[in-house]
């Protein structure tokens, strides 16, 4: 006698039963849910890194709109400073003329000096700026370091 039956498949419960036995269901129903689980998975972490990569664009703006805001601050700070050894320079080449000798050549070279820092101040940008000091701290460390404490001790003294 045969195993099988042309009406109802295989009876032994190896091969494939056209009703589905209940453990084939439960394996199917476990292969579903993990595919569900899966792919649950997947959409949320393609939302975070959607979110995240959202964030990082704005705080990439919002750095480079501060940054703008920094540097035109700086800008306008060494205009300010461009026109303050300006206007210095005219008080003390005023005031040398005035002594005459030696103390008037004094004033007008360090009038001259003024109005050359001043002049380098109009004529550079922030970045150009900082790109000639950092030249010069590399080319003379000692020195800048001197001026360094030097105007740290002016600066202690005027706001003291």
């Amino acid at each position: 006698m045969s195993n099988r039956d042309a009406r109802y498949g295989d009876l032994t419960g190896s091969g494939s039963d056209p009703f589905g036995t209940p453990d084939q269901d439960k394996t199917q129903q476990a292969k579903d849910t993990g595919k569900q689980a899966a792919d649950t998975a997947k959409e949320k972490g393609q939302e975070a890194k959607d979110k995240g990569e959202q964030a990082l664009g704005t705080a990439k703006d919002k750095a480079n709109e501060m940054s703008g805001k920094a540097h035109a601050g700086a800008d306008e700070g060494m205009n300010k400073a461009s026109s303050g050894l300006d206007s210095a320079a005219d008080k003390l080449r005023k005031q040398g003329d005035q002594q005459g000798g030696a103390m008037g050549s004094a004033a007008a070279t360090t009038a001259d000096t003024l109005e050359s820092a001043s002049g380098y101040l109009r004529e550079k940008d922030t970045d150009q700026l900082v790109d000639d000091l950092e030249a010069f701290i590399r080319r003379k460390p000692t020195e800048s370091l001197l001026i360094a404490a030097g105007i740290g001790f002016v600066l202690s003294k005027i706001f003291s």
